[in-house]
């Protein structure tokens, strides 16, 4: 994947999401001259700078004014994005911006259109569609191995923007009708694995009917979801068609000498093939013994990336190409959009008794209003004063 001009990149915010972009962004050394790590705090930035050889700042103002950058890769908390975002467009810089593209509507429209406005390209580090197995599941939907789509499980699994992409990007279709159910109840205080807070146990359900028949069901607690206070964590998939099922990482077909035996399925799993990239086993291939066979090679199997990297080689690779070439990123904001907008949904669903939402929204909904104030009341800003939002400190994710 060698690239005929390298770009420059910059990182900004060193926090957890950043250890995951980091080895990365210098794995794809021939696409991308990583040349600057940005943090308000200096001996973040410092550790980070000196580990993959790039300088340090603690202003992202300074980092633009020093550094000709092509490229930025924004991981700071998503109640940043909206600011950084319009201001490096402004500077005539492309962007990655880690998940969620912002955290309410308007203001992803407000980054939306600023890139639009400075011909910049602006893509979004959503990555649970582009996992391997993830992009072997829709080769298997796309060659038709279990029939015509009906519905679609995902429990217990992210089911944020991340989990509304994947049921999108799974059903092929648009979402047209939102129902959710939310229930808050209190909890021991309690730190997870991750070294995240909770004070409470968020659960919600939602069921997404798509305009092309398929109704996805999905569901989610923060302290299951964690593995906190003893719950069991299940994670579960199931992708249903006409002729079988897609149950996690296998795939269930009923031969036809079954139909009429009770319509017995066999199980085929999904078969990783590996190869070496120096030291360092890599995946080559994902494939299954199904009728059609299906095969996803992974286009990064040159580099020493483990499974979970080549879904952020890929984000990475996107936002290049789309830079090199003038077009369209892969993903982009408006589908990212699209992810936030049926997460609100959800949300909204519930705040209304339970009523369904039909998409796409046409007003800014409540849910969001009251995510404006809160953001007013935590930084003391407000979120549409992009400028004032450059020097604010915001938690480390």
């Amino acid at each position: 994947m060698v690239t005929l001009k390298k770009l420059k990149i910059g990182l900004v915010g060193v926090g957890r999401r950043a250890q995951a972009h980091l080895p990365v962004i210098a794995a794809l050394g021939d696409v991308y001259d990583f040349v600057a790590v940005c943090d308000m705090n200096p001996e973040a930035a410092k550790a980070a700078a000196e580990k993959y050889g790039t300088k340090a700042y603690t202003s992202v103002e300074t980092m633009v004014e020093k550094e000709k950058l092509d490229v930025v890769d924004l991981t700071t908390p998503g109640d940043s994005h909206h600011a950084f975002t319009c201001f490096l467009a402004e500077m005539g810089i492309n962007v990655i911006v880690e998940t969620p593209i912002a955290i309410t509507l308007p203001l992803a429209d407000l980054m939306i259109n600023s890139a639009k406005k400075a011909g910049v390209k602006l893509e979004v580090a959503e990555n649970y569609y582009r996992a391997p197995s993830e992009r072997f599941r829709r080769a298997l939907l796309d060659k038709g191995v279990v029939g015509e789509i009906v519905r679609i499980y995902r429990i217990f699994q992210e089911v944020g923007y991340h989990g509304m992409s994947w049921v999108r990007v799974m059903s092929g279709g648009s979402p047209k009708s939102i129902m959710g159910v939310t229930k808050e109840a209190p909890i021991v205080p309690v730190t997870d694995r991750m070294k995240r807070h909770h004070t409470s146990d968020s659960w919600n359900m939602g069921i997404i009917d798509f305009d092309n028949g398929v109704i996805a069901i999905t569901m989610y607690s923060n302290i299951i979801h964690a593995g906190s206070l003893g719950r069991r964590i299940i994670f579960f998939t199931q992708i249903d068609g006409a002729k079988g099922t897609i149950v996690n990482d296998e795939i269930h077909i009923v031969k036809p000498e079954n139909l009429e035996l009770g319509g017995i399925s066999t199980a085929y799993p999904m078969k990783r093939v590996m190869t070496s990239e120096g030291s360092k086993a890599v995946l080559e291939r994902i494939e299954a013994d199904t009728e059609p066979k299906v095969v996803w090679e992974n286009p990064f199997k040159g580099y020493p990336l483990s499974e979970h990297q080549i879904s952020i080689a890929d984000e990475l690779w996107s936002i290049a190409k789309a830079v090199l070439q003038d077009a369209e990123p892969e993903y982009g904001p408006y589908e990212a959009r699209k992810d936030m907008e049926m997460g609100i949904a959800i949300q909204e669903s519930a705040r209304q008794g339970r009523k369904p939402i039909s998409l796409p929204l046409t007003d800014v909904t409540e849910h969001e209003n009251r995510i404006h104030r809160n953001f007013r009341e935590k930084y003391g800003v407000d979120p549409f004063k992009v400028q004032e939002l450059l020097s604010t400190v915001y938690p480390r994710v």
